[in-house]
């Protein structure tokens, strides 16, 4: 049995190499997805994005791409430190359950430091003299 690879990718950006990227892919025959939530909640979709990675996967997606991880942020939150927390444990938890599923997870490294804050530990920078 030939297994075919396909991609799925968190998350979806109006970067528009992002969508030039794919469209190579797409075009050399691999199936691509974003890994969007079902619902218009940022919050909402935040949650249930492990659930979206074992229906994606049940589908036979095998490849994780994380391009950014912008979209584990609480756009309601943006200035309390219990939210940088929490979301850089959920992150975790969901990476954790990408690899117990069984994906291959690829990172997109653009930046040595981030654009803006995400998790609680973003700004811990050394200084160099």
């Amino acid at each position: 049995m030939r297994r075919t690879l396909s991609v799925l990718v968190a998350p979806r950006d109006d970067n528009p190499y992002q969508s030039l990227l794919y469209r190579e892919v797409v075009e050399a025959g691999v199936p691509v997805s974003y890994a969007e939530g079902p619902t218009r909640s940022h919050t909402l979709n935040l949650l249930l994005a492990p659930m979206l990675l074992v229906r994606y996967r049940l589908r036979g997606f095998r490849i994780l791409h994380l391009h950014w991880v912008f979209q584990f942020s609480l756009p309601w939150a943006p200035d309390r430190p219990w939210a940088f927390r929490l979301m850089e444990w959920w992150f975790a938890v969901y990476l954790r359950a990408a690899s117990l599923l069984g994906y291959q997870i690829i990172w997109t490294a653009h930046d040595l430091l981030p654009h803006e804050r995400v998790f609680a530990n973003d700004e811990r920078r050394g200084t160099s003299s």
